[in-house]
Parts: structure tokens; sequence; C-alpha cells
């Protein structure tokens, strides 16, 4: 398991960094890394050799974009509903006022 303050990264370019302070590590162009928050920034905002991939929750940034997606369809889609719904009451309101009107003009 790993800590709370560690920080999913892949590498843009090659690099070297201290993940501790003491030791030096090479990190390789498109390779993956579980690194402490600390030296992701530096890595990721400072330096730009690196992408974060796992955000600032512990989230799955792309699990995290892809939920947001299909929350916002989900909405677009209850949102169509409820417009579809609006029209279709609409319609029938309209084809029953017009349906009176015949009966009290035949009457």
């Amino acid at each position: 398991m790993k800590a709370k303050n560690m920080v999913r990264i892949k590498m843009l370019r090659n690099k070297s960094g201290s993940p501790d302070g003491i030791k030096v590590h090479h990190y390789e162009k498109d390779t993956e890394h579980d690194v402490p928050e600390s030296l992701a920034k530096t890595f990721v905002e400072d330096d730009k050799v690196a992408e974060r991939l796992v955000g600032e929750n512990g989230e799955d940034v792309e699990a995290a974009a892809k939920a947001a997606e299909a929350k916002a369809a989900e909405k677009a889609a209850k949102a169509e509903a409820a417009a579809k719904a609006k029209a279709e009451k609409a319609e029938k309101a309209a084809k029953d006022k017009a349906e009176k009107a015949l009966k009290n003009k035949a009457a």
C-alpha cells in the first residue's frame, strides 16, 4: 500500500531526482512511478518533465474524467427526457383544447 503523500506520474523526458532527499534516482521517459508529492510537483509543475496520473485525492485521473463525462451524459439525458415529457404534455394539452373547442362549436 502506498503512502498518502505518494503520487503516480508518467515521465515525459529522462530526469534524475531524489524521492527522499538522500538517494538520487534516474527516471526514464515513458515510465510510471509512485513518487512523493514534493518530487511530483517538481517534475510536473516546475520542470515539466512528467504528467500526474493520480489526482490529489488519490483518484485515478482517467477514471475520474470518465466518471465526470458519464455524469454529464446522464444529466443531459435526464434534461432531454424532461424536455420531451414537457413537450408531450404541452402537445396533449393543445390537442385537448382543440377537441374541446370543436365540441363546443358543434353544440
